[in-house]
């Protein structure tokens, strides 16, 4: 059923359900054009954090590399000599109230209290605390008094319009840029396209997979004439497995490979993977932050060896959710590498100057 109802906001399934999502998805875009107007008018108060604070989201369902961007933010504020914070909601994290995932030194939750994505934050960030909690302004509130924060990335912000944010980031992705044009549940829009005027800043993600990048910024610039408009891609780092054993990217280069992602968009996972050279003997997709089991394991290794596969591969936001005790027993999954990338801004200096200029870029937010 899930599967259907995912083939449905995707666009891939047709009939009677799919025209009764249809009209479900008009009254919530109805709710989220409200929702945007009553903040604007101040019925619902915007809460001001006293620290600068960079909004990253989407308008769309996963898919578009909030993770990555937002760690490369992180980075950079790090660099320049702010005391960064990531705050993040935690999609699908069972530890409640406000929770440090990691304190900048030590990784203090493990994935399924803290979520895949904060936890992979976690994981790769030196020095940045990652803050889970639903409530963003306390959560943040809390940081400044623990960590002395004067920089917030907040994670997967677009929506979150209680907290004013100098900066508002809109991620696009550029091989799927709005889905089949109906908000959810009829279709993968969070929000109907004129949110677009709302981002102080707009980042084509995976602009090297897509030949459709001039007739997405012209649709975008419909709805926002004056926001800047960056390209990005993936850097391929290298690939690692469960017990940190690194592998060259070139390493995979004309070999075969059996992938499997739980992601949002499971293609241009496999782009990225066949433009390096790697032939994919076989594929298993899973839904978007999906738990592993020690039985899904043994069944990818069985499709893997009946593909003629010599090589496991996933993504690092999937390698998480393996189950894995310090032990990699070759009965249960077999070795499992994972791609690790980072993300690229092409014109890295005008991003910065503009990421961390002072004042307010464009008022949209």
């Amino acid at each position: 059923m899930e599967e259907y109802v995912n083939g449905i906001i995707r666009g891939k399934n047709q009939g009677v359900f799919s025209f009764f999502l249809f009209l479900l998805s008009i009254v919530y875009g109805f709710i989220q054009r409200v929702r945007v107007l009553l903040y604007r008018k101040g019925l619902f108060k915007v809460e001001k954090i006293g620290s600068k604070v960079i909004s990253v989201g989407n308008i769309t369902l996963g898919g578009t590399g909030k993770t990555p961007a937002v760690m490369a933010i992180a980075q950079m504020g790090k660099e320049k000599s702010f005391k960064v914070t990531i705050l993040t909601r935690g999609y699908k994290g069972k530890a409640e109230g406000i929770n440090v995932v990691s304190d900048g030194s030590r990784i203090l939750l493990n994935c399924e209290d803290a979520g895949d994505e904060p936890y992979l934050m976690a994981k790769k960030l030196n020095g940045i605390p990652v803050v889970k909690g639903k409530n963003r302004y306390l959560s943040a509130r809390f940081a400044i008094k623990r960590f002395g924060s004067d920089l917030f990335i907040l994670d997967d912000g677009f929506q979150h319009l209680k907290i004013h944010r100098d900066v508002n980031i809109l991620l696009i992705d550029a091989t799927d840029p709005f889905g089949n044009n109906r908000i959810f549940p009829g279709g993968t829009l969070r929000e109907p396209l004129t949110a677009i005027g709302r981002a102080d800043i707009i980042v084509l993600t995976k602009s090297d997979l897509s030949q459709k990048n001039a007739e997405t910024i012209k649709k975008i610039r419909e709805y926002n004439p004056s926001a800047p408009i960056f390209t990005s891609y993936y850097y391929l780092i290298d690939l690692v497995d469960m017990k940190g054993d690194i592998m060259p990217v070139k390493g995979i280069k004309g070999r075969s490979l059996f992938i499997f992602s739980g992601l949002a968009n499971h293609s241009s996972f496999r782009s990225i993977i066949e433009r390096e050279g790697a032939r994919v003997k076989g594929e298993l997709t899973y839904p978007d932050h999906f738990y592993y089991s020690e039985s899904d394991m043994k069944e990818i290794k069985k499709k893997s060896e009946s593909a003629g596969a010599d090589m496991i591969v996933t993504t690092e936001k999937d390698i998480v959710r393996i189950p894995y005790q310090g032990v990699e027993p070759e009965t249960s999954s077999g070795q499992v590498w994972a791609l690790r990338i980072e993300f690229i801004v092409e014109d890295r200096e005008g991003w910065e100057s503009i990421l961390f200029q002072k004042g307010p870029i464009g008022g949209n937010s």
